[in-house]
């Protein structure tokens, strides 16, 4: 019995040493966290004019980051008092420009503004050139076009850095790491929508239906949010599933024929096809066939027209390349302006090429991160060495809620 007790003494004794053990570990990187987060808030802190605090900011920026983005821009436009407002022959018509913008028109407001620039370009006017370049970037990212953000931000900052334009440099720089957070955003957006559908599955596959019902539903209306038809098409596919695991035959058809349509309109001709086909034999009825057919017909019609749009504009932006690598800039912005043209009769670029796959858009998500601190960290610096403290505290706090 004695040698029992002992071996229970030691026991006990072992499992106090643990917890002590693990309590003073957790106090110890609790200090080190709390005294790192000071360190990197003390600039902050002794720059801050005001009585307000890292989270103040932090609570500041997210009301900020909340606010619809079509209204934000519409705000810097009408508060916009640059070099654009100075500049008689290049200057813009701000009202044409928010109306464009608030009747989400943005393709009319690109060929504008690319018309604007190539003005600026004509009179080797840099600066102009370099807000009208930001400008577009600001306009192609309220759109969610962030493929052209990245171009039009770019070479702003480009031509703002030739220029020794510091406080235009943090700000591109800026939107070049806000540009980085919201495509981080979107491929985690994105991943989230792709993984409920696979528990969604699950649980239809286990007879959850009710559950796997919400937990669908859900998921197409945040694919519709991010424009990944094909995504959405794929979820009513599921959801036509749950239908069928009830008998409800009517939603069943309903549910395939959204699929079909989605499936087209981005352009999965093959797979709106076998839909079809699926529709055929759950014999829906004859004229439901034909209407969806000439359905699918006239989507996959316009997914290719407005391919062969971008095409055309493509090949223009190649001839636009040529000539402006020769130094020939006024013959090259010709063929740039040509482009805008073609792409303002098409709607939105990015919904007019394969989404890329959910995994490809996870593969990227953290070097986009990765990108999004790096600029927001020359952003910083840059406003700092312009003793811009509330552009800095801005910064701060966007990186904050970076994840």
């Amino acid at each position: 019995m004695s040698v029992k007790r002992h071996n229970q003494k030691k026991t006990l004794y072992s499992m106090v040493f643990t917890l002590v053990l693990s309590a003073s570990l957790l106090l110890v990187a609790l200090y080190k966290n709390y005294h790192a987060a000071s360190n990197k808030n003390t600039v902050l802190v002794q720059n801050e004019p005001s009585k307000s605090t890292a989270v103040d900011h932090l609570q500041q920026q997210a009301e900020i980051e909340d606010k619809d983005p079509k209204q934000l821009l519409v705000e810097h436009i009408e508060k916009n008092n640059s070099v654009l407002e100075k500049s008689d022959s290049i200057k813009l018509d701000k009202q044409k420009l928010i109306e464009w913008v608030r009747n989400n028109n943005y393709a009319k407001a690109r060929h504008y503004l690319i018309k604007k620039a190539s003005a600026a370009v004509d009179q080797q006017d840099s600066l102009v050139l370099g807000e009208v370049m930001q400008l577009l970037g600001r306009v192609s990212a309220t759109e969610g076009d962030l493929a052209s953000t990245e171009v039009y931000l770019f070479e702003a900052l480009d031509i703002f850095s030739g220029t020794q334009s510091h406080q235009q440099v943090a700000n591109t720089q800026l939107l070049i790491g806000r540009m980085y957070a919201k495509r981080r955003e979107i491929a985690k957006r994105a991943g989230n929508a792709y993984d409920d559908l696979l528990i969604a599955r699950y649980y239809l596959s286990k007879g959850r239906t009710y559950i796997a019902k919400e937990i669908i539903d859900s998921s197409i209306n945040e694919n519709l949010k991010l424009g990944r038809s094909g995504a959405v098409a794929s979820a009513y596919k599921s959801l036509a599933r749950y239908y069928g695991s009830r008998q409800n035959f009517n939603d069943e058809r309903d549910a395939l024929a959204k699929a079909a349509n989605f499936y087209a309109e981005s352009g999965q001709d093959h797979q709106a096809m076998l839909v079809l086909s699926e529709l055929r034999d759950k014999h829906a009825s004859l004229d439901a066939i034909e209407q969806l057919q000439s359905d699918i017909e006239s989507k996959l019609f316009d997914y290719e027209s407005q391919i062969n749009l971008v095409r055309q504009a493509r090949d223009y932006m190649k001839l636009y390349s040529l000539y402006s690598s020769k130094g020939e800039q006024g013959r090259a912005w010709e063929f740039r302006v040509k482009a805008s043209e073609i792409l303002s009769r098409s709607g939105k670029r990015d919904m007019y090429f394969r989404m890329p796959d959910v995994m490809a858009l996870l593969y990227d998500s953290n070097t986009n991160l990765d990108k999004a601190e790096k600029y927001y960290a020359k952003a910083r610096q840059s406003y700092l060495d312009q003793n811009n403290i509330d552009a800095y505290n801005r910064v701060v706090s966007l990186e904050q809620i970076l994840n």
